[in-house]
């Protein structure tokens, strides 16, 4: 089964296993998941018999009950309520018309189709132009799903709200990060590691939550760290201030465990990362990839690909133009390299896989 994707539809992805999920908006609204693998450490393969719909927007004429909205932000996690064993659920996050949170969940033990979970009886309404990010954190004694968003309210705060395994319940989180963010920026999120709770502050409601967007007053990446402080770019700093991004560039992060890449379309539309040093903070950008076809509008999402040894193999999603169709067409890459590769070594690039067409 194939889908014909929504241009500049957003993106979202997450492993379970050895599978890798991405999501994205098909034409008609119906939120849509590839499933695929990589191969060697190298190259992805997608698996279309597993591929599918999870929700669809239409019933007859008009949208049915929980039904996304067009263009909805996305965000998924794979879960498990236990530490340390295998991940079992898959949860996707989005909007219905009313700007209101919904998930979508699969549990792998129980479940043969994704169903409709309990998010949106808490009636969280967010701004039309939030983007969503989420990420599985280990407490104490159970995992945690945080799911970050942004407010309507004039400040434009980045708020979180929280589930906790075993009790299987959502809860509004601590987290309310005024920097203040840009209106509709891109948000990114992984879990957090020593060297990553933190940059300094009194406020320790959002430590040990590693979430990246970026600022309203310059473009420059904030941390949602409880600091309001810039996160320094070595070497690109233009007397003395942080770079500018582009201001709605899309933003995804990775941890390999020893960095933390930030993955990011430059302004002249190329894919560049920069490592996060919890030291320095950022460093100098390189250059990814560089597909003179990614959609212009495109959203990219990352993720780590599992069992590739001492390489760091990272699966990117994007969109692209295809040349003869003319259609914008769903893609993976593998972009890979060995993880203690020194900063500007070239990072091998495989060839696309189309997922949609």
């Amino acid at each position: 089964m194939s889908a014909v994707l929504l241009p500049d539809s957003r993106i979202t992805s997450m492993v379970m296993g050895n599978d890798i999920f991405a999501y994205a908006q098909a034409y008609d609204g119906d939120l849509y998941q590839f499933v695929g693998a990589v191969e060697d450490g190298v190259a992805y393969y997608g698996q279309r018999r597993k591929s599918g719909v999870i929700i669809e927007r239409l019933r007859g004429s008009k949208p049915g009950p929980n039904a996304p909205k067009l263009f909805t932000p996305l965000a998924a996690v794979s879960f498990v309520d236990e530490l340390n064993k295998p991940m079992a659920e898959k949860f996707v996050f989005y909007l219905d018309d009313n700007n209101i949170l919904h998930d979508q969940y699969y549990n792998s033990s129980t479940n043969n189709e994704f169903q409709h979970g309990t998010l949106s009886n808490l009636k969280i309404q967010c701004a039309h132009y939030s983007s969503l990010a989420a990420v599985t954190i280990k407490g104490d004694v159970v995992n945690h799903m945080c799911l970050f968003y942004q407010t309507p309210d004039k400040d434009a705060s980045v708020k979180m709200v929280s589930f906790a395994g075993w009790h299987r319940t959502w809860e509004h989180g601590k987290a309310n990060l005024r920097d203040p963010p840009l209106y509709g920026t891109s948000l990114t999120a992984v879990p957090p590691r020593p060297g990553y709770l933190g940059r300094g502050g009194s406020d320790d409601s959002n430590k040990g939550q590693p979430i990246y967007y970026l600022q309203m007053d310059n473009n420059a990446v904030g941390s949602g760290q409880g600091t309001s402080e810039p996160l320094p770019l070595s070497g690109y700093d233009n007397d003395g201030k942080p770079v500018a991004f582009p201001p709605h560039t899309s933003l995804t992060a990775v941890d390999n465990g020893s960095q933390l890449h930030l993955i990011y379309k430059s302004h002249s539309g190329k894919v560049k990362v920069i490592r996060l040093d919890p030291n320095q903070g950022l460093q100098v950008p390189e250059l990814f990839f560089h597909d003179l076809n990614v959609a212009p509008r495109s959203y990219i999402s990352a993720c780590l690909a599992p069992n590739t040894g001492i390489n760091t193999s990272i699966v990117l999603f994007y969109q692209v133009l295809d040349e003869v169709s003319r259609k914008v067409q769903m893609t993976a890459r593998v972009v890979s390299r060995p993880a203690a590769a020194a900063s500007g070594t070239q990072w091998n690039v495989s060839d696309k896989e189309i997922l949609g067409v």
